[in-house]
């Protein structure tokens, strides 16, 4: 089977994450504990990778990435007095970008049409693998638009 679409998909999931990535490498301390859009930079990376379970399990799975906060932390509901730091992040990225890596692997481009059952349970409205894999593109894009900007806030060139 083809798996042309899905590569073009990945292509892009590739890209965000390379930015993130070099985001992460690069961003000042100050700026990696500072806010943007009312919420920690640092908070802000943590909180993309952390939805990759809400996006990429199945129905009725148990997360697969072992949380490095409470869930009140991935959505915002708290803020840790003390910034994450960025190696422990980074490794976080690493294990989740493995998870992706093994969503799509599974797939082909005629199983993009079909219907990914746990996003759609957990979002209450039916989502097809390839909607799946373009949400988490989508997501990770604001995200990065918020990282970016704090770069830019700071008088720094950003990254996009």
């Amino acid at each position: 089977m083809s798996k042309d679409i899905v590569n073009s998909l990945m292509a892009n999931y590739t890209r965000i994450n390379g930015l993130f990535e070099k985001f992460i490498e690069t961003c000042p301390q100050d700026i990696w504990a500072g806010k943007i859009g009312g919420f920690p930079v640092w908070q802000q990376v943590y909180h993309t990778y952390a939805c990759f379970d809400f996006f990429l399990s199945g129905k009725g799975q148990s997360p697969l990435l072992k949380p490095l906060y409470p869930q009140e932390v991935v959505m915002f509901a708290n803020i840790p007095d003390t910034p994450a730091e960025k190696d422990e992040i980074t490794g976080f990225v690493k294990a989740a970008n493995l998870y992706m890596e093994k969503f799509s692997a599974a797939l082909d481009d005629q199983a993009l049409s079909d219907l990914n059952e746990g996003f759609s349970a957990r979002r209450q409205l039916p989502c097809t693998n390839a909607g799946t894999i373009s949400s988490v593109i989508g997501h990770m894009f604001y995200h990065f638009g918020q990282c970016d900007a704090a770069l830019r806030d700071h008088g720094l060139k950003g990254l996009l």
